[in-house]
């Protein structure tokens, strides 16, 4: 004889079915806020690596020139200048030296040798006609790549203008020689001298979304744009010695 209700299935109740759905509900919840710390968060850090990116080829720019650098005690070495100097309240550096890495036309290139000279130039009106791209009429800090194809001609057709940067603030240029940095270098007065290495600091202007500012006043303490720095060794340094070498490229940020 079977018992009543033997025959009854076995089934969740309406209790056991909300419940299950709140946990579902609260798991996809987590879920998602998960996800979306995690994409504001990969959003933030682009935002802010974004000045970054696109500044790299500037300092490679900078990097093949400065270690093309002749030899002091080679006949094609040249005059290694660097120079101080301000506009308004922000550093405007210039560095000149002869090097011997080219680019551009191939018809200009008259010898091996080329005279480089990275300086800020203030807009429209000083920056040389061959060099007027993608400037829309504004004064903007313009940081510019001057190459002098023959260092013995002063004809301005030996002249290439490349701006490497718009909107950049201020360029402070710093040279490391024997344990210290210096503001200034003259391979004259140096008896030809030239330093171990050169650390180049470019601060842009501030043309940021509102955004991207507030991810930026949050990485820097004192609010204000970040300074990119980069230090380069001079190869062609015969007095360089490995400790040299190591502490100086300890001041690259």
């Amino acid at each position: 004889m079977k018992k009543a209700g033997a025959n009854r299935e076995c089934a969740f109740t309406l209790i056991e079915l909300v419940m299950a759905m709140a946990l579902i509900n609260i798991i996809a919840l987590s879920l998602y806020s998960s996800l979306h710390i995690a994409f504001r968060a990969k959003d933030s850090a682009e935002t802010a690596l974004q000045p970054y990116r696109t500044i790299v080829p500037v300092f490679e720019s900078i990097r093949r020139d400065l270690t093309c650098t002749p030899s002091p005690d080679g006949t094609l070495f040249g005059e290694f200048t660097g120079e101080s100097d301000e506009q308004g309240d922000f550093p405007a550096d210039q560095l000149s030296f002869f090097s011997a890495s080219l680019s551009g036309e191939a018809e200009k290139q008259t010898c091996n040798i080329a005279e480089i000279t990275y300086a800020l130039t203030s807009g429209l009106d000083e920056v040389p006609a061959p060099a007027r791209v993608n400037i829309d009429e504004q004064k903007k800090n313009l940081l510019v790549r001057y190459v002098r194809y023959n260092p013995l001609s002063k004809d301005a057709e030996q002249l290439n203008e490349d701006i490497l940067f718009e909107g950049v603030r201020s360029l402070e240029i710093e040279y490391y020689y024997q344990g210290e940095w210096l503001e200034e270098w003259d391979s004259q007065e140096k008896d030809g001298v030239i330093p171990q290495a050169v650390r180049f600091s470019i601060q842009l202007s501030d043309s940021q979304k509102n955004e991207e500012k507030e991810v930026h006043k949050r990485l820097n303490n004192n609010g204000d744009n970040p300074v990119y720095s980069k230090t380069f060794l001079l190869r062609c340094y015969e007095g360089a010695s490995e400790d040299s070498q190591g502490e100086a490229n300890a001041g690259q940020l």
